[in-house]
């Protein structure tokens, strides 16, 4: 079944009679999911790094003939500095990527891959912060983040844009021992986010409490 977190989304913000303004999708890798954002969101913004799948994307958007008012892509990945840096991008799977070389590893130790079957490519990092005065007078709805572990580190750089908009926020992996874990959890219990239950069991999906 798919779409089920995103289609649980759907439903609150119907059922709440709201309809929800942006949806940031960190990490798109396929267009499918910003298509069907689009299908009750007024405005999606992608980030995707990974050169093959930004170009795929460009592309399908473009045969589409789909406006830059109702899905925008930025080439940059994002994460909690601003600045260059090394991405890994797998050669059996030229739209598979990660951010670092702990995930690099992790892959190979799960024996998925080895050594051998990845590249670097140097990309831009950006904090979700920065991005922050392209949302004025909008409000960021939906946060969905999926970025091969570095989900926490998205959160850190958003720090600003979360407390302001209070987006529902779909994280997709969640590895329990990585180092800002616990700090990152806090911060958004703080704000009185409120984890729900999927059938996703992979995914977090943190709501504001208001909304519930």
């Amino acid at each position: 079944m798919k779409h089920i977190t995103e289609k649980w989304m759907q439903k609150k913000f119907a059922d709440l009679n709201i309809l929800p303004d942006v949806a940031i999708d960190v990490g798109v890798n396929i267009v499918q999911y910003l298509y069907f954002y689009s299908t009750f969101v007024n405005t999606v913004i992608g980030f995707e790094p990974n050169k093959s799948c930004y170009e795929l994307i460009k592309k399908s958007l473009n045969e589409k003939n789909i406006s830059s008012n109702k899905i925008v892509i930025y080439p940059d990945a994002l994460t909690n500095f601003n600045g260059t840096g090394i991405f890994y991008i797998n050669l059996k799977d030229s739209c598979y990527s990660v951010g670092n070389y702990d995930q690099v590893k992790i892959h190979n130790d799960n024996g998925l891959f080895n050594e051998l079957d990845w590249k670097t490519d140097t990309v831009s990092y950006k904090t979700l912060d920065s991005f922050k005065n392209q949302l004025q007078g909008r409000k960021l709805d939906i946060l969905k983040i999926d970025t091969e572990f570095n989900d926490l580190d998205v959160i850190e750089g958003g720090h600003d844009v979360i407390q302001t908009h209070r987006p529902i926020i779909d994280l997709e992996h969640i590895p329990k021992d990585f180092k800002n874990v616990k700090s990152e959890f806090d911060f958004l219990f703080d704000l009185n986010y409120k984890k729900i239950e999927t059938l996703v069991k992979e995914n977090v999906l943190l709501v504001p409490g208001e909304m519930l």
